[in-house]
C-alpha cells in the first residue's frame, strides 16, 4: 500500500465470520505497534467521537462486525515501510481459534516527498459532527463488566433457539440494573 507522507483516514471493519482482531501499525522492523503514538479514533459503530483519542496502545480489539474509524498521521514516516498488523492476543482471544495465524493485513510503503494536504484538527468546531458520541464506556465502566463477567454475575443473555420449525432469538435482561453494560 504505497502511501504519501501525510495524514489518511481508515475505516477499518470486522467482516470476519467469527473472528476477533487487534489491529495495529507496526515499525519497520515489524516488533513494535506504533499506532498509538501516530493514529486517532474518531468513530466507532455508534458514530463520531465527541473528542478523538489515541489508539490504545495494545492496538484495537475488534470483534466480529465492529466498525472504527482512524485517522493516521504519516508525515514524520516518510521513506519508511510499515505494516498494518493483526496481533493475537491471549488475553481477549484465548478461546477463540486463530485460523492460518495470518498477522500481515498490508504493508505500508510511505513515500519520500512530502505533500501539501489538509491537516487533521481535532479541535476545529466546523468538521464536528452535528450528534457525537457524548456517552462512551469509561475505564471504570469496563472493569466493572470484566468483574461481571468473571464472576459469572453478567445481566444479558442472548438465547437462541428453534420454535415450531423456525429460529427465535431474543434478549434477556436477568434482573440487574441497568448501570453498566
Amino acid at each position: 500500500m504505497p502511501l504519501d507522507p501525510k495524514w489518511y483516514r481508515f475505516r477499518i471493519l470486522n467482516a470476519a465470520v467469527s473472528r476477533v482482531f487487534r489491529w495495529e501499525i507496526r515499525d519497520e522492523n515489524g516488533t513494535a505497534n506504533i499506532a498509538h503514538t501516530m493514529c486517532k479514533v474518531i468513530a466507532g459503530d455508534g458514530g463520531y467521537r465527541k473528542t478523538p483519542v489515541n489508539v490504545p496502545a495494545d492496538g484495537i480489539i475488534l470483534n466480529v462486525a465492529e466498525r472504527y474509524e482512524v485517522v493516521c498521521d504519516f508525515r514524520s514516516l516518510a521513506g519508511q515501510t510499515l505494516y498494518m498488523w493483526n496481533h493475537k492476543d491471549d488475553n481477549y482471544m484465548k478461546a477463540i481459534p486463530y485460523f492460518c495465524y495470518s498477522h500481515l493485513i498490508a504493508k505500508i510503503v510511505v513515500g519520500e516527498n512530502p505533500v501539501e494536504d489538509p491537516l487533521f484538527e481535532e479541535n476545529n468546531d466546523s468538521i464536528q459532527p452535528s450528534a457525537p458520541i457524548t456517552r462512551v464506556l469509561s475505564e471504570a465502566d469496563i472493569q466493572t463488566a470484566m468483574t461481571m463477567i468473571n464472576n459469572g454475575t453478567a445481566h444479558r443473555e442472548f438465547v437462541f433457539g428453534k420454535i415450531h420449525g423456525t429460529m427465535d432469538h431474543q434478549w434477556r435482561n436477568l434482573g440487574h440494573d441497568e448501570t453498566c453494560c
